[in-house]
C-alpha cells in the first residue's frame, strides 16, 4: 500500500502542485473534496517551503487555485468520489 499524504486545504494543495509540477488526485470524505499527493520527501519539502513562505509566481498560483476549484466545482459526480481527470495537461 502506497503511503498519501491527503489535506483539504486547496492553498497548500496549489502550491504542492505547482512545486512537485504536478496535480493530486481526489477523494471524497463527508462531502469534502480530499487533494491527495504521494507522501514522499519532495511533498514534505514542498509543505516545508509552504510553510516557510516560497515565492511562487503569482499568475501560475492563482490558475491552479482556479483550475483545483473549477474541478471541485464543475464534478457532477462529486458525492460519489469519482473525480473526472480531464484538467490535468501540465
Amino acid at each position: 500500500m502506497k503511503k498519501e499524504f491527503v489535506t483539504c486545504d486547496i492553498w497548500l494543495a496549489s502550491t504542492i502542485s505547482i512545486l512537485l509540477k504536478t496535480y493530486p488526485s481526489f477523494r471524497v470524505e463527508n462531502n469534502k473534496p480530499l487533494f491527495i499527493f504521494p507522501a514522499n520527501d519532495d511533498t514534505y519539502r514542498a509543505i516545508a517551503e509552504f510553510n516557510g513562505g516560497t515565492v511562487i509566481n503569482v499568475y501560475e498560483y492563482s490558475r491552479v487555485v482556479m483550475r483545483l476549484k473549477a474541478v471541485v466545482a464543475e464534478n457532477t459526480s462529486m458525492r460519489t468520489g469519482k473525480f473526472r481527470q480531464k484538467y490535468w495537461n501540465i
